[in-house]
């Protein structure tokens, strides 16, 4: 592992920090004792350094006591000092894709969601009728169906339903239905919109509800939180820790207790809404996810890890 040398020097100034200001302390502590003759006897504070200075006796223990901790405390900051300098590798951040074939599902799906055009709304009505299985699927699923048409009006429909913006939000829910198969059930869609998108958002949980309802998923609940700022990442993060607060709290009584509670799609909205809401998974057992461009949903682990030997 290329990490193992920097692992090791962090672990050698860390002792060697501790060790140094162990030094330090019990030098110091003899120093006093040989100065002061210890244990002292009861006088004043000022007659005893009055005492002293008249006597200044300097023992050979004194010597070796201001000796002991000189030595420490050039250990202790040289530790210190090549600690800060590779502070950088202390901590480190990563985020682990999970395999697919591991990957057993959430039953909280929270995702943002892009505006769409005039062409894209009119496209929602089309949507409808098709299976949530060939919207969720990859863009070759729609495009059969799309060779299939006879009428260039329908083929024109259905060409613009392959690039619909609300497409990767589809894929995203339908990988959650096909995992839910055979593991962790889907329950509950959350959707965040922006300030843009927000007007559209009744139309989203419209389209989702009744694909869930033709999938026979009645059981999956929809909701639509109020439009956020996507560019202010303070924003982002405020909403995402109300809606998991929301979810702690009525979502199976726990939001970290057992394995895989929620996941958190990051395609749709800026690049800002995205990074807020990969930072809010880290080390809290949440998933992360993206649509590709190839349509595949992957599902990402972000930790903040300590003397971590990834990547270094």
């Amino acid at each position: 592992m290329t990490g193992s040398p920097r692992l090791i020097w962090m672990v050698v100034l860390l002792i060697g920090a501790s060790v140094g200001t162990g030094w330090t302390a019990d030098g110091f502590l003899e120093l006093v004792q040989a100065v002061f003759h210890w244990p002292l006897e009861p006088m004043r504070f000022d007659d005893r350094l009055r005492a002293w200075w008249t006597s200044r006796q300097w023992s050979a223990q004194a010597t070796g006591a201001l000796l002991w901790t000189g030595i420490g405390i050039a250990l202790l900051v040289g530790s210190l000092f090549g600690l800060f300098l590779g502070r950088h590798g202390l901590l480190r951040s990563r985020a682990s894709v999970q395999n697919q074939g591991d990957y057993r599902g959430r039953s909280v799906l929270i995702m943002g969601l892009s505006s769409a055009s005039g062409d894209a709304v009119r496209d929602v009505a089309t949507m409808t009728g098709i299976p949530i299985s060939l919207l969720g699927g990859g863009s070759a699923d729609v495009r059969v169906l799309l060779a299939q048409e006879r009428t260039p009006e329908r083929g024109e429909t259905l060409a613009g339903v392959t690039r619909h913006p609300w497409r990767q939000n589809l894929r995203a829910i339908y990988t959650h239905l096909t995992v839910s198969s055979y593991g962790e059930p889907l329950r509950k869609i959350i959707v965040i919109p922006s300030i843009e998108s927000a007007p559209q958002a009744g139309m989203f949980k419209g389209l989702v509800l009744g694909l869930l309802d033709r999938a026979g998923r009645r059981d999956v609940g929809v909701e639509v939180t109020e439009g956020i700022d996507y560019e202010n990442f303070d924003d982002v993060t405020g909403i995402l820790d109300r809606v998991l607060a929301q979810v702690k709290t009525t979502h199976r009584g726990a939001l970290l207790d057992g394995a895989g509670t929620v996941c958190i799609d990051i395609t749709s909205g800026t690049k800002i809404f995205s990074v807020g809401a990969a930072t809010m998974t880290m080390n809290r057992d949440l998933l992360f996810s993206y649509v590709n461009m190839a349509g595949v949903t992957v599902f990402y682990d972000a930790r903040v890890l300590v003397l971590d030997t990834f990547g270094a």
